[in-house]
């Protein structure tokens, strides 16, 4: 795992992150004092390794956890100085990756630099090892570890009441999972639209004499709007009765029926391959559906009002980079300034 990013500091200053395998002669010394009293040990690693940390006995602590369940030790580090250490390993049967012993120095929390490494940690995991998934364990009782994986992506999947106990304490342990879903937003690309128009002359050859018209709509239909690079499309049908028609002249071109998925008179459509066409969503509308009328409405009033396109760019940007692997924070960071549109425009 030897990758890297620019991390920004609480104090604006930009700097190279890079992961890289820990290496005891050099690293020990820098993460030995990270855990400064015995219950952050504990919360820590859960005792896995012996209060206070000494070198040898971390080091053979670490070769066990390898032999037994796959873990390698890697850091974090600026400059070739480690600011964060964790061990990663990924299951093949369950396509989870599992994150151990995350801990990052003092003198660095609250300054951005866990948010970056978990970054760098969930584009390996995701992209490199092929994860569908990445778990971890965490004490309840460290409320501000929790709330960190919570704030970047992680789900509470199951509690073990009383799994350890501290001298007179008895801890749970909750164990976590972010599933793969990156939000990536890109700056307007000009590129979208033609990419809009080869999709519908693909759909046209089956659709042209079926159905009244093939709008693009969603953030890559405004120029100039940041957008997740997908495109997405509604087909306007008449009404209901012309669906099963459209059903199964899409079906000729790959497109397979997933239904309303729970939003009605918009018909969802998937697709495998068509590595051709970029990236995108099929719904089909009938012409009366709400669901048409508010993609349309909201989508033409973001093209006659360029002030609103720049502040919902700001927004999304802004959302990207609090909550790239937590799509459901990504569109709660955003919905306050759609629904400021829906109002404006007389949808809500």
């Amino acid at each position: 795992m030897d990758i890297e990013n620019k991390t920004v500091l609480n104090k604006g200053k930009t700097v190279d992150m890079e992961i890289r395998a820990f290496d005891s002669d050099k690293d020990f010394k820098s993460i030995k004092n990270w855990a400064t009293d015995e219950r952050i040990h504990s919360m820590w690693c859960a005792n896995r390794f012996k209060y206070p940390l000494e070198k040898e006995d971390f080091t053979e602590a670490l070769k066990g956890v390898y032999e037994r369940c796959g873990d390698l030790a890697y850091v974090a580090v600026i400059d070739d100085t480690p600011v964060g250490f964790f061990c990663y390993s990924f299951n093949c049967d369950t396509r989870e990756g599992m994150l151990k012993f995350v801990i990052v120095d003092p003198f660095y929390r609250g300054k951005g630099v866990a948010r970056e490494m978990f970054d760098l940690i969930l584009q390996h995991a995701f992209n490199e090892t092929d994860a569908e998934a990445v778990q971890l364990m965490v004490f309840p009782q460290n409320p501000r570890a929790k709330s960190f994986y919570e704030k970047i992506g992680f789900k509470e999947r199951r509690t073990v009441t009383g799994a350890f106990s501290f001298k007179d304490e008895s801890w749970d342990r909750c164990n976590m999972v972010v599933k793969k879903k990156h939000v990536v937003v890109h700056s307007y690309e000009k590129t979208w639209a033609d990419d809009f128009a080869a999709i519908r002359d693909e759909l046209n050859t089956v659709l042209k004499d079926i159905v009244i018209r093939i709008e693009h709509v969603g953030s890559t239909s405004v120029e100039g709007l940041s957008a997740k690079p997908i495109i997405d499309i509604d087909v306007v049908i008449q009404d209901r009765a012309d669906l099963p028609e459209v059903i199964s002249a899409l079906q000729k071109i790959g497109y397979s029926h997933e239904g309303d998925q729970g939003i009605p008179e918009r018909e969802v459509f998937k697709y495998e391959g068509k590595e051709h066409l970029r990236k995108h969503h099929l719904y089909v509308c009938t012409l009366d559906a709400e669901e048409l009328r508010r993609h349309i409405a909201f989508r033409d009033y973001l093209r006659n009002n360029p002030e609103a396109v720049a502040e919902y760019s700001r927004i999304k940007e802004e959302g990207a980079l609090l909550y790239p692997w937590d799509i459901d924070k990504y569109i709660e960071h955003k919905s306050p300034f759609i629904e400021s549109i829906y109002k404006r425009i007389g949808l809500i």
